[in-house]
């Protein structure tokens, strides 16, 4: 398979069997840029992985069912690069206690990530595929969006491997992050962007938003391709009796070397 492949193609090879399976994993470097699939939920099953993918190339769905290697990851809170981050619940006979990894659809791999101790992931995202960046400069971190038992918001982070979450400092109620050329962004309930340094864990900066946003419009930041956006969704007039249509988007792009 070579660089004229597309996506899809890799996974009808990856399927075959579980040898030609491992081998998808580099040549994935060879992939080159293009439409991604979409990944349609199905219901959680304690004995396999079974992921659904449409093409809006081919118009076409597919199917990938791969064995679970544990029962731990059966709710999906979120993915990057080509992995998708879960979160189960496990039991030593004596506590029930909640689990988090990375899962990939396509080859059913599975890497544990430290116990939550009464976190609840809300959404989470990957710097980097997992298991192609390994060195210290530019290994995976998986960054979560988590509530504690007292329904406190705060932002985590951990790389694979690590035995516990580190806490980021002074970010509260955020409600939305993206990774972005190295920096973490969160956007909080107060309509600003806060700028984050993962190697001290703090927030560095802080990016309002113009008072023209509206608080009844919906915000997500978004990275594509390099760049940090924000994508603005707006709601009707019917919107306080309960009408969540969305009429419309608007999307932002963050001017990096102005942080605006």
């Amino acid at each position: 398979m070579g660089p004229k492949n597309s996506v899809v193609d890799y996974i009808r090879f990856g399927v075959v069997s579980k040898s030609w399976g491992s081998v998808i994993v580099e040549k994935l470097r060879c992939l080159p840029p293009q439409i991604p699939l979409i990944m349609i939920s199905s219901k959680p099953n304690i004995k396999t992985y079974s992921s659904c993918f449409y093409s809006l190339d081919s118009k076409n769905h597919y199917r990938c069912e791969r064995e679970r290697k544990s029962n731990y990851g059966m709710i999906t809170v979120g993915h990057g690069h080509g992995w998708m981050v879960t979160v189960g619940y496990g039991y030593n006979g004596i506590l029930r206690f909640a689990t988090a990894s990375l899962v990939n659809p396509i080859t059913g791999d599975e890497i544990l990530l430290p116990l939550l101790n009464g976190l609840h992931i809300s959404y989470a995202t990957l710097s980097s595929h997992p298991t192609l960046t390994r060195d210290s400069k530019n290994h995976c971190l998986v960054m979560a969006l988590v509530r504690d038992e007292f329904s406190s918001k705060s932002i985590v982070f951990c790389k694979p491997g690590d035995d516990k979450w580190t806490v980021i400092e002074n970010v509260k109620d955020c409600d939305d992050l993206a990774y972005c050329k190295g920096v973490l962004y969160c956007l909080n309930s107060f309509k600003s962007v806060l700028v984050c340094d993962i190697g001290t864990s703090s927030v560095v900066e802080q990016i309002d938003l113009p008072n023209s946003f509206e608080k009844r419009d919906r915000f997500h930041l978004i990275e594509s391709f390099g760049e940090l956006l924000l994508l603005k969704a707006h709601f009707g007039q019917r919107y306080a009796l309960g009408d969540d249509r969305v009429e419309r988007f608007d999307v932002f792009r963050l001017d990096q070397s102005n942080r605006r």
